[in-house]
């Protein structure tokens, strides 16, 4: 189908009717000057084919589309289409109008938006034209085969994904994506219709099956508590029977009986009422008393300790912070002290002496070396001179004369020196001669001193024997010290807890004598060890009020503290014979661990407790989790296979009856943290009293040892006062003196024989220099050169000496001067450290008095407070003891109160009988005819009535036991009825049947899932195939395509580096076979060629039967222009091209063409059919071109303007 033939009428530049002819079945082109009206005939077309965008066509209202609006007297715009429909192929005819060889198809627009379609002239829906032309692909509204100018521009920017987009328009994928977006959407209804039916099944179905399930179990009960009640009924009525018959028979002799036992009944009312009396006198009694004590000096004395203590802990606050802030200034002593110890001036003043000295000893060694210089030019100038002169500028003569005369000197100091050794020889025999004529008063001195000397190292030695340390004696004082002050501090904290716990601290007096207290095992609370004080609050939600209960050994037990045990409040206790704890269900357990991991634990696992105690904690413990947080909490108390009280950290309480109970929590009632505080803390306190006992057992096994080395250092101490008296006394004795004569005068002669000794070498050496001086002066001419050569050396040598001291000398005096500096510097700070060692030990001292002065005041407040504290205690003693003696009476006179009212309901059941017998006796004849006539089964069951074995047997079941049954059974009957669902089993039965078949429902519409979910799959994979032969299709046309428009090029579309075609496409182009690495590389005409290459490779996928391309070849040269002609002729030979162009090279390639010029204000067609193109095609159309050719005449030019 092709067009054939387009009419105008006032449609846009067109305002009179204007028919355009003689359309080419192949290549058609519209040219002519802008705004002349080419493009018009395009839109004209869009038009017709029902487009809905209107800025495709470059209006935005229909009533644009009428010329110039309908303000040139133009109301309406009318287009028809004349289509050739001769060829019937496959797809090429429209549907429905196979039999027709021409179709006109006309669309009139009326201002005001009106607007209607005709087909051969009859009016049609536009749906119906929508689906003429979509059946043939020519959809405007998703219009492949029109292409704008600006469509290549797009081409050029897209993005391999919308490269792909534009494969899948091509392949008609659209198709599966609807067919999958239908899919999920059912996909969707099946999934909420699963909600749907899951949320009935959860809210409605489950919950009510639950319901009747508790409501069937309740009907069972009642209907087995109807059985019972049938059977006790039949008792109590065979009973009845049985006494009217006994009453009629022995009713005078039972009044009588009961007459007598009322009698003793009253008698033993009123001396139950003198008693009661009697024991109300004594409690009065005993309030008077209590009254009295409380109201006078009680008062006063707790009002004095109150006073007192408060004074106590003011005064025992000051003295602590007065004993801290000596502490701090010991502290502070300690550490001035450290600083003015390290400012040492002994070590500061040595420095100094050892600068100095090194200063002294540079400036000797420089003077030193200057006098070698001077020494060295002296010996010069000798040598020089010729006389010898030495480092002493003397000549050798001088020199020789010195030596002489010393050797003289030498011999006078020898001989005097002899003279006095043979003095002091005689003078030493006279000393040793008086000091043997006391010899012996000293030996006898000596062996005194000796003694004495011997009992100081028995002493010291019997002292080191003992093997004690007095320092580590110290050591231990202090470690003793220091854990009594731990044991203090944790004693004070244990007592604080203690007094805040008072609410667990459960008193009771022995019931009995010689009562086992082992038998009491205590208040919950503390027989609970919890490992983690995190899950403390937890587990006082689980416990609740049981945490205060009192756990015993037995039932025993329990009656007797209740009954004798002098409870001072009330109490619930458990007795662990009788008490049946319950555990979480093993499968509750493992379908929690399965849920949440470790997030929850059961409440029982997370407390310790004595395995004797197991059943009284898992009552209290066993029916709970506790979870870390809200949700695992919320996740297992609602799940089905667990259904189990589940409480969080924090103490939200999540109850699988419907309750959740959280909010706030008081922290000062955390009971379980506080006793776990408590436990630690007594724990401290048992650690710092071991560690107390250690320290004192360690002292008292060292106090012997103790007292024997302090008597063993006094006696040290006596020893070592007599040695020294003995020592001065030896000292100051005559025969010592003379020795110490002896010792000078030996020393004396030593040095006199050593003086004789020296001078003798003295000479020696003088004698010997002599010599040498005379041989120098014998020889001086012949060594002089020699001498002067060594003069010169020795004063270079001594120059470079002197300059290396002076140096060194300059480098001393700067040491110097630094550490005076220092000095200077440390004298400042150890005057200012001093200041504040002063000052800090006068505070230290004032300290330590005001320490002293509060000790004192603190320990008179104390003994005051407990003189009167043992005074109260003693009062308030004696006020519990009046409340104990009032308890026990007042429980003794409500025993008697009870035992009279238990006597005035038994006188009320003997009156009762007595009414009962008298009227039995009277009516007994009445009554055993009604039993008769209200249970006829009397009659059949009389003979079993009273006898041993059979239902009716009196003596096994107590008949008062079974009218108390009855009654109850008949009450909680009554009250059961009013509650029990008597069509419960049919309405179970029903709710059964609806959850099964919802069950079934369910499967039902989960299984269409699966099947949509594999529907999906399938339509997912057909569209990748798809997508896979259009883009091998494409590819081979679009290299076609392009190296026909552009030779020597080659051009494809490949995936994307490292990916699949599925996730985008890109254009690759080669020029001579070598490959660009981006677009980029390309001009603008050839972007533009291949942009429109690949759109053409696209429409030829599935060719249209016609085609409409609107100045595609704007951005072209001519030779592109002319190949872009050629290549629609080569490509589409089966399609209708109508080109919109401006360019020779491209409607120069036309069969036909159309020229459109602007005239008077409308626009006019021309139609010129081109020969040569006509030819060609007609030659290659064969048969079917040959009508063609003869329309088209050379160089025929008609106007179409009518």
């Amino acid at each position: 189908m092709h067009i054939k033939e387009i009419t105008l009428e006032g449609f846009k530049s067109y305002a009179s009717r204007v028919v355009v002819p003689g359309f080419d079945e192949k290549f058609n082109a519209i040219t002519g000057l802008n705004g002349s009206g080419k493009s018009n005939i395009l839109d004209s077309i869009c038009f017709v084919l029902g487009i809905q965008n209107l800025q495709q066509v470059r209006a935005n209202s229909l009533q644009e589309l009428v010329y110039k609006q309908g303000q040139a007297g133009v109301t309406k715009a009318t287009v028809s289409i004349v289509f050739d429909n001769q060829d019937k192929g496959e797809g090429k005819s429209p549907v429905g109008y196979e039999a027709l060889d021409e179709i006109t198809v006309t669309r009139q627009l009326v201002i005001g938006g009106r607007s209607k379609y005709l087909i051969n002239g009859k009016v049609a829906e536009p749906s119906r034209v929508q689906s003429l032309f979509h059946s043939v692909q020519l959809n405007v509204n998703n219009p492949h085969f029109l292409i704008m100018q600006g469509r290549i521009t797009k081409v050029l920017n897209m993005k391999p994904q919308e490269i792909l987009g534009l494969l899948e328009e091509a392949a008609g994928t659209k198709m599966y994506e609807d067919k999958k977006k239908k899919a999920l959407h059912t996909l969707e209804r099946k999934q909420l219709k699963v909600d749907e039916i899951n949320k009935v099944l959860t809210e409605d179905i489950s919950p009510a099956l639950d319901k009747l399930r508790g409501e069937k179990v309740q009907y069972m009960e009642w209907n087995k508590m109807q059985q019972s009640l049938d059977r006790l009924r039949r008792y109590c009525v065979a009973y009845r029977y049985m006494e009217a018959e006994r009453l009629q028979q022995n009713g005078e002799q039972e009044v009588r009986a009961a007459q007598n036992e009322l009698s003793d009944l009253d008698a033993q009312a009123a001396a139950l009422d003198l008693d009661i009396r009697e024991k109300g006198d004594q409690i009065e009694g005993l309030r008077t008393e209590k009254e009295l004590q409380s109201g006078g000096e009680v008062k006063e004395l707790t009002a004095e300790v109150d006073e007192i203590s408060k004074r106590v802990v003011k005064d025992t606050s000051s003295w602590n912070n007065k004993k801290e802030l000596l502490e701090a200034e010991h502290a502070s002593c300690e550490q001035l002290a450290a600083a003015l110890a390290e400012v040492d001036e002994e070590g500061m003043r040595a420095k100094m002496q050892q600068a100095s000295q090194e200063r002294d000893e540079a400036q000797a060694a420089l003077n030193s070396a200057e006098l070698a210089v001077q020494a060295a030019q002296n010996e010069l100038a000798g040598a020089e001179a010729g006389d010898g002169r030495d480092a002493s500028n003397r000549s050798l003569q001088e020199r020789l004369a010195d030596a002489q005369n010393a050797q003289t000197e030498a011999e006078a100091e020898a001989k005097a020196a002899d003279t006095r050794c043979k003095h002091l020889q005689k003078q030493l025999a006279e000393q040793r001669k008086a000091l043997a004529s006391k010899q012996k008063e000293g030996s006898k001195l000596q062996q005194e001193l000796a003694r004495e000397q011997a009992a100081v190292e028995q002493c010291r030695s019997a002292a080191q024997a003992l093997g004690y340390d007095p320092a580590a004696a110290v050591g231990l004082e202090d470690a003793a010290q220091r854990a009594q002050a731990e044991v203090q501090r944790w004693r004070e904290r244990v007592d604080e807890l203690s007094s805040q716990l008072a609410a667990v601290d459960f008193r009771y007096s022995d019931p009995e004598r010689s009562f086992d207290r082992s038998r009491v095992k205590g208040v919950v609370a503390k027989l609970t060890r919890v490992a983690d004080p995190a899950t403390s609050t937890a587990l006082e939600v689980v416990a609740g009020g049981k945490l205060y209960q009192v756990v015993v050994d037995s039932e025993a037990t329990a009656k007797a503290l209740l009954a004798r045990g002098q409870l001072r409040q009330r109490v619930t206790i458990i007795p662990l014979n009788k008490v049946s704890g319950r555990e979480v269900a093993a499968p509750a357990v493992a379908a929690a661990r399965r849920l949440a991991g470790d997030k929850a634990q059961p409440a029982l696992e997370l407390v310790g407790y004595d395995a004797e105690l197991s059943s009284a904690m898992k009552y209290v413990f066993g029916g709970a989790f506790v979870c870390k947080d809200s949700a695992t909490a919320k996740k297992l108390a609602f799940a089905r296979e667990i259904n189990t009280r589940c409480i969080t950290l924090e103490g939200d309480d999540f109850n699988p009856g419907g309750t959740l109970t959280g909010g706030s929590r008081n922290n000062s009632g955390r009971l379980l943290a506080r006793l776990h505080e408590l436990a630690e803390a007594e724990g401290q306190l048992a650690q710092a009293q071991a560690a107390l006992a250690q320290a004192q057992g360690a002292i008292q096994a060292t106090a012997a040892a103790a007292a024997q080395y302090k008597k063993l250092s006094q006696q040290l101490e006596l020893r070592q006062h007599s040695l020294r008296l003995m020592e001065e006394r030896v000292a100051g004795s005559e025969a010592a003196q003379l020795l110490e004569a002896v010792a000078s005068s030996e020393r004396e002669l030593g040095e006199a024989q050593a003086a004789v000794g020296a001078a003798q070498e003295k000479k020696k050496a003088m004698v010997a220099a002599a010599k040498e001086l005379q041989h120098q002066i014998a020889n001086f001419a012949q060594e002089r050169g020699k001498r002067i050569k060594a003069a010169k050396d020795n004063i270079a040598a001594a120059k470079k000496a002197a300059e290396a001291a002076k140096k060194a000398l300059k480098a001393k005096q700067t040491a110097l001067q630094a550490t005076l500096a220092e000095a200077e510097a440390a004298d400042g700070e150890r005057k200012s450290l001093g200041e504040q060692l002063a000052a800090t030990k006068k505070a230290a001292a004032e300290l330590e008095k005001q320490v002293g002065q509060l000790a004192g005041v603190v320990a008179g407040a104390k003994a005051e407070y407990d003189q009167r504290k043992a005074r109260l205690d003693q009062l308030h003693e004696r006020l519990r003891e009046c409340d104990a003696e009032i308890a026990a009476a007042s429980g003794e006179l409500d025993a008697l109160r009870r035992r009279l009212e238990d006597i005035g309901v038994e006188k009320k059941r003997l009156n009762h009988r007595l009414d009962t017998l008298r009227k039995g006796m009277t009516d007994s004849a009445d009554h055993l005819r009604k039993l008769l006539r209200e249970y006829p089964w009397i009659e059949g069951e009389k003979a079993q009535f009273g006898r041993p074995g059979s239902d009716y047997d009196w003596e096994a079941r107590d008949p008062k036991q079974v009218f108390a049954e009855y009654e109850k059974a008949s009450s909680a009957i009554e009250g059961l009825s009013k509650k029990v669902n008597k069509k419960v089993m049919q309405m179970f039965e029903k709710a059964e049947q609806e959850y099964s078949e919802l069950k079934r429902k369910k499967d039902v519409v989960e299984g269409d899932k699966s099947r949509i979910e594999q529907t999906i799959g399938a339509l997912d994979e057909k569209k990748r195939e798809a997508l896979e032969k259009t883009w091998r299709k494409v590819n081979v046309d679009f290299g076609s395509i392009f190296s026909t428009l552009l030779p020597g090029t080659t051009a494809k579309l490949e995936p994307q580096e490292g990916c699949s075609f599925m996730e985008g496409l890109e254009v690759k182009v080669a020029f001579g076979g070598v490959w660009k690495e981006s677009l980029s590389e390309l001009s603008g005409g050839q972007k533009s060629l291949l942009a429109l290459s690949l759109i053409l490779a696209m429409l030829l996928f599935k060719p249209a039967p016609i085609y409409i391309l609107d100045e595609v070849d704007a951005a072209l040269d001519l030779s592109h222009t002319q190949n872009i002609g050629r290549m629609i002729k080569q490509h589409f030979p089966q399609s209708q091209f109508i080109v919109v162009s401006l360019k020779e090279g491209m409607f120069n390639n036309a069969n036909v063409i159309f020229r459109t010029k602007f005239v008077d204000g409308v626009s006019t067609v021309t139609r010129n059919v081109n020969s040569a193109t006509a030819a060609g095609s007609s030659g290659q159309a064969g048969a079917g071109g040959s009508k063609a050719a003869g329309r088209g005449r050379a160089a025929l030019r008609e106007n179409v303007r009518s």
